[in-house]
């Protein structure tokens, strides 16, 4: 073989390598306390084109996976991709979802969830990237909207000539396919197996990580199509793989999407519900009151499914805005026996970081009198005070007096020494707070400063009055009320 040149078995390894850890991802969430996994099965005979790996689910129906990898990005994925016939091959890939859906549909009208699982990039522009929504990774209901001559009108007719079966049979099919294109980071892949073996209770190391590969790798090649926990924990005996303590990694998708949310031991996602094309501009719910009609349960019912697997340390992960995060912290609170965990720039925030001495912000009063309740600023990244109480005056809340907090260093964008002094600064900012609500029915809450900063007062939030958050809407003038926290 000529030096530097990749073998021609490459992609193929590189594929084998990618599944195996796709699929150890699934099967370190069977040991979980309270699994929502309870079988995976791989290469299974019968599945066609969907055979990668099946996950089987409590409570819902299973899901099938074809799982392409690729070494290089010099065909993005379009539309034609799925009509076109690979060499070597007889049908297209298109024909094979057909066919695999027809022969897994039961005879009662029950039909398989499927997925195509791929690192190969999305081509911008086409129309299978046009007609994919992105809150459930399927086609439809999108490629069935507008007219013959619309894009989705020239796809479905396209596909369903090729498959020559009427329309409406091709999107049938359709509401049972998504399309995860674009996970290219096996590094994040990684990441992700590693936050569900540690909630497993497994050590989360690299090497522990490849023990999992390995373990698939030879199921398969031993004939093993099956796992269950029953099955796989004596072929984990053998290594001493047990974690010093188990943690949940909970993700919330607010403002953007995550590659791997399934990694998660408990997750939301409100991308769909907020205005604007990407996370820069999704500042605002397309309905207000979803904040706390909505939103609130969700986070709270996330929780809830943390404590069902018996997990207090929390590692929260997504992306998401300071009242988001304030509020998450709230639920995941000191008092109810939680720990949290933040990596954020390649620095670990956690609360369970030692406090420094006191002294560690300024506190000053701004007089409004316009009502009994109470506001504070948080100024840490930079100084909102002004910018706060002209809020307040336009949207004629009812404070009687601004308070605003801020370093004692002085506020500025490396203000947060290190995460050791973000956490200092989050206990001493909600001990004050605690202090200056006293007697007040109600707090309005505005921040500027680092994302995990606010995750941490959140969870040191305990007796304090309820409290109203608020996002600013830059780069737009002006606050919008957000989440409601209960007194």
């Amino acid at each position: 073989m000529t030096e530097g040149k990749p073998s021609p078995s490459g992609p193929r390894l590189g594929g084998d390598r990618y599944q195996h850890l796709y699929t150890w991802l699934y099967g370190a969430q069977l040991l979980l306390q309270d699994p929502r996994v309870t079988r995976i099965e791989f290469e299974v005979s019968g599945a066609g084109n969907v055979d990668d790996l099946v996950i089987f689910y409590r409570g819902r129906a299973p899901l099938y996976h074809q799982i392409k990898f690729v070494t290089s990005q010099q065909e993005p994925l379009d539309a034609d991709w799925f009509t076109r016939i690979p060499s070597g091959a007889r049908r297209s890939p298109l024909q094979r979802f057909h066919d695999s859906f027809t022969r897994l549909s039961g005879a009662n009208g029950a039909h398989p969830e499927m997925v195509l699982l791929t690192n190969r990039w999305p081509e911008p522009g086409d129309a299978l990237r046009q007609c994919t929504a992105g809150y459930t990774n399927k086609l439809m209901p999108l490629i069935a909207q507008g007219g013959a001559q619309s894009v989705g009108g020239q796809l479905r007719r396209a596909w369903s000539e090729h498959l020559d079966v009427p329309e409406a049979q091709l999107l049938e099919m359709l509401e049972h396919l998504a399309l995860k294109v674009g996970q290219e980071s096996t590094e994040e892949l990684y990441e992700r197996a590693s936050h569900a073996m540690v909630a497993a209770g497994l050590r989360g190391d690299r090497e522990a990580i490849l023990v999992g590969m390995d373990i698939i790798k030879s199921c398969i090649e031993e004939g093993t199509r099956s796992l269950t926990a029953e099955t796989l924990r004596p072929r984990l005996a053998q290594y001493d793989l047990t974690a010093a303590r188990a943690s949940a990694t909970l993700l919330i998708q607010a403002i953007d999407h995550d590659p791997w949310p399934d990694a998660a031991t408990a997750s939301v996602d409100w991308v769909e519900l907020f205005d604007g094309d990407d996370p820069r501009t999704r500042r605002q719910l397309r309905d207000p009151k979803d904040w706390n009609e909505r939103l609130k349960p969700e986070v709270r019912q996330a929780v809830k499914a943390i404590k069902e697997h018996g997990l207090t340390d929390v590692n929260v992960v997504g992306a998401m805005r300071l009242s988001t995060a304030l509020f998450v912290g709230s639920q995941l609170s000191r008092v109810a026996n939680f720990s949290i965990r933040r990596l954020e720039r390649g620095q670990e925030w956690s609360s369970e970081s030692p406090i420094e001495e006191d002294g560690l912000i300024d506190r000053r009063e701004i007089d409004v009198g316009s009502g009994n309740d109470v506001a504070v600023a948080v100024s840490v990244s930079l100084d909102i005070s002004a910018d706060v109480e002209a809020y307040i005056k336009d949207a004629a809340l009812p404070v009687d007096r601004l308070i605003v907090y801020a370093p004692a260093d002085g506020v500025g964008q490396n203000s947060v020494r290190d995460p050791g002094h973000g956490v200092s600064l989050a206990d001493s900012i909600a001990s004050q707070l605690r202090a200056d609500g006293r007697g007040h029915a109600m707090v309005h809450f505005f921040i500027a400063g680092p994302m995990p900063l606010a995750l941490l007062i959140g969870h040191r939030w305990n007796r304090i009055p309820t409290t109203q958050l608020y996002d600013d809407l830059f780069p737009n003038p002006g606050y919008a009320p957000t989440f409601t926290i209960d007194s």
